[in-house]
């Protein structure tokens, strides 16, 4: 069956982070993804440039007779668990493989200062045995630990251009440190 999906899009590029089934969801979603307190209204976004790109998907039947909608809560959680998979495969390949990359978005990421995924891949020269994927686990218990936070997005050169995070470095959040985290 085929559905309606809303894409924000400013220029070429995609904002898939922000994906909705209605035009004012993927508004809102790309407001708070943006994650500018300034930002309130999709009139300053139409201001900046962002558009609404509507896509024919194609959605299992199973999807649509269960919500009505594309549930896509189900489609981050598979890529959590994705993201999640690639990095055990790692680690299983080269025991201690997420210890050497966390150490590396501390010293890189402290030497950096702003950097995305594919900068910091490169700065440290340490790449996952198995999957570049298998960075974003490690990325992720960065920012839990506090150790950087998102900072905008930046072109990615070796996914064609695509817009990607860029992160800050900020060093420890103390409390995590004096809980052990």
């Amino acid at each position: 069956m085929k559905k309606k999906i809303f894409v924000p899009v400013k220029g070429r590029h995609e904002i898939w982070e922000a994906v909705a089934d209605t035009e004012a969801g993927a508004a809102t979603a790309l407001i708070k993804h943006l994650n500018a307190p300034q930002v309130r209204s999709w009139k300053q976004l139409t201001a900046a440039g962002y558009k609404i790109k509507v896509i024919e998907a194609e959605v299992p039947e199973s999807v649509s007779r269960k919500t009505g909608q594309i549930d896509f809560v189900a489609g981050q959680a598979a890529g959590v668990a994705a993201m999640e998979a690639a990095e055990g495969a790692a680690n299983r390949v080269q025991e201690g493989w997420s210890e050497e990359a966390m150490e590396a978005v501390r010293v890189f990421g402290a030497r950096l200062g702003h950097f995305t995924t594919e900068q910091l891949r490169n700065a440290c020269g340490i790449k996952s045995p198995t999957d570049q994927r298998a960075w974003g686990g490690v990325i992720k218990r960065a920012i839990k630990l506090g150790l950087i936070v998102h900072d905008g997005f930046d072109l990615a050169l070796q996914a064609h251009n695509r817009p990607v995070y860029r992160w800050r470095f900020v060093g420890y959040n103390q409390q995590q440190l004096q809980q052990g985290n």
